[in-house]
Formats: C-alpha cells, structure tokens, sequence
C-alpha cells in the first residue's frame, strides 16, 4: 500500500464511522476499516482485533445502518459474512470473518 493510499484510506475510515456513529450512536467504538477497493466498492471490513462474538453483531449493525442485505455464503470462504447493497450510486459491502 502507497502512503498516499494509506493516508486516504485512513481518512475514509475516519468520515464513514463518524457518520455511521451520527446516524446510530450503537455504532460508537464499533468502527470498521473502510477503503475503495480496485472495482470502486466501497468496502468496510471488521478489524482483526475485534472479539469474535463481536464480529457478527458489528456486522448487523452497519448492515442495518447502510441498508446492505446478507450475500449467499460462499462454501470456499467459511466463516466468513458479507453484507451487500448500495449506498447513492456507489456498491457497498461489509464483511467480517468468525472464527470458530
């Protein structure tokens, strides 16, 4: 990752929780790690740190917020959950892996 893509990338993180927490203050300290990915998704993923029971209720959270609905499950990728949907014109997902 550039510096530059790291620098923007923090500050998207930074604008898309602080909304997320304005329009639900459950979402305080339930931040995730936003970024564009190469096909202009804009994509939020729960940190590695956060505990895993936590991981699914985050999820739901910015889902509920974001207006996103759960993807098919992908059988290669086990244990991990995604969340899809649009925000404006932009594709938007979230996703988060639970570890058994």
């Amino acid at each position: 990752m550039t510096p530059l893509t790291q620098i923007v990338n923090t500050a998207l993180t930074d604008a898309v929780n602080q909304y997320g927490t304005a329009v639900s203050p459950v979402l305080d300290g339930r931040g995730l790690h936003w970024e564009i990915d190469l096909r202009g998704v804009l994509r939020g993923v729960v940190p590695q740190s956060c505990p895993t029971p936590e991981v699914l209720e985050r999820l739901v959270h910015w889902a509920a917020v974001l207006d996103l609905a759960l993807a098919a499950s992908d059988r290669a990728a086990r244990g991990v959950y995604t969340y899809r949907g649009t925000a404006g014109n932009r594709p938007v997902e979230v996703r988060g892996t639970v570890n058994p």
